[in-house]
């Protein structure tokens, strides 16, 4: 085997190495929490000695950083899907209200690390050119659910507003109704089957959006 090929062997091996070690600490950190997960735990889930694991992360603060990068390039994957869908503007917007919805239930830790961005005290957990490249990919994402939303209003579907701040309206919306949810499952308190309130709350968003002929 030559010299290139054994090298291209390597950095294969070496990439899934570590979205082995990522998945793992995927599952630690959804089960302990940020704060208790420790790289003992994630060594011990990626049945790795933590010497090994120290090879290919510094700290537990670089393993949740490359979940927010996978996190943020699974929701602009999804996001684009539906940007090149060929229907009508208000189905678009009813496919982003429903992939918010499915995104939060098959990556709950993905969801969560997307919300942690807004914690300062983790900031310092990145670098400055990781920290630029997070915040220029996130503008992505929201570019493309306002993309759909000028669209709306250029076919005169929508009403006319910024298409930003509309897009930040049905995220911050979604947010919002994850957090009731987990506050009334926590005192066992009203409604918290997410599904229902999900599906029941998108009338409501669709009002707020489309434009009433």
């Amino acid at each position: 085997m030559s010299l290139e090929k054994r090298q291209e062997r390597k950095s294969r091996e070496k990439e899934t190495r570590k979205k082995e070690i990522l998945d793992s600490s995927i599952t630690v950190f959804s089960k302990y929490g940020f704060v208790k997960t420790s790289m003992e735990l994630v060594a011990n889930e990626a049945a790795l000695a933590v010497g090994t694991l120290y090879r290919y992360y510094k700290s537990k603060e670089e393993l949740f950083v490359s979940i927010v990068f996978e996190a943020i390039s699974t929701m602009h994957i999804g996001l684009e899907r539906i940007t090149e869908k060929d229907i009508s503007s208000e189905k678009k917007l009813k496919h982003i209200w429903d992939y918010y919805y499915q995104f939060h239930q098959d990556n709950p830790m993905y969801y969560q690390a997307m919300l942690f961005l807004h914690d300062p005290s983790f900031a310092k957990a990145f670098s400055e050119p990781a920290h630029k490249s997070v915040v220029e990919f996130m503008a992505k994402n929201f570019k493309l659910s306002a993309r759909i939303i000028q669209d709306g209003i250029d076919d005169n579907s929508f009403e006319r507003n910024n298409p930003y701040e509309v897009s930040d309206f049905i995220w911050s919306t979604f947010v919002g109704l994850v957090n009731l949810i987990e506050t009334r499952k926590q005192f066992g308190t009203g409604k918290h089957d997410m599904g229902k309130v999900h599906k029941a709350m998108w009338p409501k968003v669709k009002r707020a959006i489309i434009k009433v002929s």
